[in-house]
């Protein structure tokens, strides 16, 4: 015999107390969403132009590290880098002022905010 069974004999309002049916709910507060979310800093990756960086430091090393023997793969690197970071800055002053662009996979807490003021829960 087990002794679940045996200490059921005994005690038999522990096996009452397990049931999901006989527990009691009660509510430490109302039971509605916020009309706002907290902030909190988005992180970037970190990983951009890393295949051109791959590629212009290939062609470095395979020409003992003279620049003038790799300045395509350089230019190219220097052009992806700056359009990684004018991209960036872009979508953080949106992410910042609130403008909610169609298409975003990750909303920012202030975009967040303005659509939850577009539509406000009812009352």
């Amino acid at each position: 015999m087990k002794l679940t069974e045996t200490l059921y004999r005994r005690y038999p309002w522990q096996k009452y107390t397990t049931n999901e049916k006989h527990i009691k709910f009660r509510p430490e507060m109302r039971m509605e969403l916020r009309s706002n979310v907290a902030g909190n800093k988005q992180k970037f990756s970190s990983g951009a132009c890393i295949q051109e960086m791959f590629i212009m430091m290939a062609c470095l090393k395979k020409n003992e590290f003279d620049q003038t023997m790799c300045t395509n793969e350089t230019n190219k690197f220097r052009q992806c880098n700056e359009s990684y970071f004018a991209n960036r800055d872009q979508k953080i002053k949106n992410q910042r002022s609130g403008i909610v662009t169609p298409g975003l996979k990750d909303l920012s807490a202030p975009q967040v905010n303005t659509l939850l003021k577009d539509f406000p829960k009812p009352k």
